[in-house]
C-alpha cells in the first residue's frame, strides 16, 4: 500500500477507533497465520503420514502449522481432502461453541466453509445432530457446496443441509448453537493486497 493510501486509510479509521487505532493498524499489518485443519473423517494413519513435515498447533485441536513456507495443496485421501487451509483465528469461533454430537447447529454466513468444517468435525457423524450451513449470497454458495462435498463423507452429509436464506428473516427451527460470522469489511485484505 502506498504511503498516500495508508494515510487516507488511517485518516478514516483513526477517529473511529481513537487511541486503539495504532495497535489495531499494527495487528492488521501482520501476516496471516494460516493453518491446516486436519480432516477428522480421514483415517488418522493416513493423516499422520501426510502431516509429518508439519507441527501440531500448540492450542488448536486437529490443527497444524507449516514448519517452513506454505502448505502444499491438500491431497485427496480415500475420496476426501485431507486438510483445509484457513486463518488460525477463524478456528476459534466454531470451537468456542462447544458443539456436541447431538446438537442442532446453524452456521449463518457459512461460505467459504472452513468454520462449517470445524463444526462438523466437532459434531462427528455418530450422533443425531444436524448442521445447517447457510449462505445467502448466490455467488458464494457453489464454493460452500464444493467444500462440504470435498471434505465430508456421506455419513456426515446425511446430517448436513446447505441453505440459502436470509437467516434474519427465516430462522424457523430451533438450534442449540448458532455461529454468526458476518461477512467482513476486508480492511486487512485492503492493507495486504493494495
Amino acid at each position: 500500500m502506498t504511503e498516500a493510501a495508508l494515510k487516507r486509510f488511517s485518516d478514516y479509521y483513526a477517529p473511529i477507533y481513537g487511541e486503539r487505532w495504532p495497535a489495531l493498524l499494527a495487528a492488521l499489518q501482520q501476516p496471516v497465520a494460516h493453518i491446516a485443519v486436519v480432516n477428522q473423517f480421514v483415517d488418522p494413519q493416513d493423516s499422520a503420514a501426510l502431516l509429518q513435515h508439519f507441527e501440531r498447533h500448540p492450542s488448536l485441536p486437529f490443527c497444524y502449522v507449516a514448519a517452513e513456507g506454505a502448505f502444499p495443496q491438500p491431497p485427496i485421501v480415500r475420496g476426501l481432502s485431507a486438510y483445509y487451509l484457513m486463518d488460525a483465528a477463524s478456528v476459534i469461533p466454531p470451537l468456542a461453541l462447544n458443539v456436541q454430537p447431538d446438537d442442532a447447529v446453524l452456521d449463518v454466513c457459512a461460505a467459504p466453509g472452513g468454520k462449517s468444517l470445524v463444526l462438523a468435525y466437532c459434531m462427528g457423524d455418530q450422533g443425531s445432530g444436524r448442521l445447517s450451513v447457510n449462505e445467502p449470497q448466490p455467488a458464494r454458495r457453489p464454493r460452500l457446496d464444493r467444500v462440504i462435498r470435498d471434505y465430508l463423507p456421506q455419513t456426515m452429509l446425511n446430517h448436513v443441509a446447505v441453505r440459502a436464506y436470509d437467516a434474519a428473516k427465516h430462522i424457523v427451527r430451533q438450534y442449540d448453537r448458532i455461529l454468526v460470522d458476518a461477512p467482513c469489511s476486508t480492511e486487512r485484505h485492503l492493507l495486504r493486497d493494495a
